[in-house]
C-alpha cells in the first residue's frame, strides 16, 4: 500500500501494513527514519537527537490546525481535552434559587392600638402592626437575608465523548517524500 511519508490514514484492519505504523505515540530512531524525521521533527515527541515520536491517536480524534471564526487556535501536535469532566460552580451560568416559606413571630394578643414603644417593636395579633400592651420586644428589621438551599447532585464526572467507532490510524514511514509545491 503506497503512501506519502508522514501521511496518516484511518485503517479498519487489525494490523499495520508494510511501511506503516500504528499511531500509538511510539518513539522512532532518527538514524533509521531520517526522511520521516525531516517532515515531523519532534512535534509528536522525542528528544530530537536520537528519537522522534509518532502521533498518538489512542482514544483521540484528529482536529484541523489553526483557528476558524470564533474558535481558538489549535497548534500542530497539540493534545488537549478530557474524556470526562466534573462541573464546578464557575462552569454554571449566573442564577438564583427562589425560596418561599413562613416566619412565625410571637405577638401580644392585646387589642391593637398605639404603641408606647418609640421604635415600634411590639406587634398586635390583628389590625394594626403595633399594640399598646407591654410585652416582650420583638426585633423588627428589614427582611433581607441570605438563605441557602440544600445541596443536590453527587459531584460525579460525566462523559464528554460523542458517539464513536474505534478505528486504527496508521502512519506512513516508507513511501513517497512529499514536495512542497
Amino acid at each position: 500500500m503506497e503512501g506519502t511519508l508522514a501521511e496518516i490514514r484511518m485503517f479498519a484492519g487489525n494490523f499495520a501494513p508494510r511501511g506503516w505504523l500504528f499511531c500509538q505515540g511510539q518513539l522512532l530512531s532518527i538514524a533509521q527514519w531520517t526522511a520521516v524525521f525531516a517532515l515531523v521533527g519532534t512535534t509528536y515527541g522525542g528528544n530530537g537527537q536520537t528519537t522522534f515520536g509518532v502521533p498518538d491517536f489512542r482514544g483521540r480524534i484528529g482536529l484541523g490546525t489553526g483557528s476558524g471564526p470564533g474558535l481558538p487556535n489549535v497548534d500542530l501536535g497539540e493534545m488537549a481535552g478530557t474524556r470526562t469532566t466534573t462541573l464546578i460552580l464557575t462552569n454554571l451560568p449566573f442564577h438564583n434559587h427562589a425560596i418561599t416559606g413562613t416566619v412565625n413571630v410571637q405577638v401580644n394578643n392585646d387589642t391593637a392600638g398605639l404603641t408606647d414603644d418609640a421604635t415600634n417593636k411590639r406587634l398586635a395579633a390583628t389590625g394594626a402592626i403595633f399594640t399598646a400592651a407591654a410585652g416582650d420586644l420583638v426585633s423588627m428589621a428589614p427582611c433581607a437575608s441570605t438563605l441557602a438551599t440544600g445541596f443536590a447532585g453527587s459531584n460525579q464526572p460525566f462523559s464528554t465523548m460523542p458517539p464513536y467507532l474505534g478505528m486504527n490510524f496508521i502512519f506512513c514511514v516508507e513511501g513517497i517524500f512529499p514536495s512542497r509545491n
